[in-house]
């Protein structure tokens, strides 16, 4: 559960919400196993609700 407690931290911390972050994030999903991986996975799309329109941006081009 290490890698939830970071994707959770990743995802409150509003001023880090960044497409570095978000790399990251999904990084973490890749890693994890199982049902952590899928909780993750809700945390991405979180993630991706609250980013801003710029970085929103960013994370589209890349998907």
């Amino acid at each position: 559960m290490n890698y939830m407690r970071e994707a959770i931290t990743l995802v409150n911390d509003h001023t880090g919400l960044t497409v570095a972050n978000f790399e990251r994030l999904i990084g973490l999903r890749e890693q994890a196993k199982g049902e952590e991986s899928a909780l993750i996975g809700k945390l991405v799309e979180t993630f991706i609700m609250q980013a801003p329109p710029d970085v929103l941006k960013q994370i589209v081009a890349i998907v």
